[in-house]
């Protein structure tokens, strides 16, 4: 069973607040967010770095990658996606990188 979903976002922000403004409107659009961390990109200080976590209730590997898609194109288009690689214990990784996400500052 695939439970969470674990994501990593980078924010175009002067301020901590206007990090969590877009933090925000992303929670809109894929519901449920919990915040592990919105910290400063210690590379780029125009940047700020999310951790966090949404729920996810899906059996199989190949219908979890989908839903996430579905999920990750609300976001933005034209996403580049490495993988999925497949662990032991029914871990899946992959990324993606969007070049037009449709929320300002993602």
């Amino acid at each position: 069973m695939f439970e969470t979903i674990g994501w990593r976002f980078y924010i175009n922000a002067k301020t901590k607040d206007k990090a969590q403004n877009v933090l925000t409107r992303i929670e809109k659009v894929t519901d449920k967010l919990k915040i592990i961390s919105l910290e400063q990109y210690w590379k780029d200080n125009s940047l700020f770095e999310v951790y966090c976590d949404s729920s996810f209730q899906v059996d199989e590997p190949e219908k979890a990658i989908f839903e996430v898609l579905v999920l990750v194109n609300q976001l933005g288009h034209d996403i580049e996606v490495v993988g999925p690689l497949l662990y032991e214990n029914d871990q899946v990784e992959f990324s993606g990188y969007c070049s037009r996400p449709s929320i300002v500052g993602l």
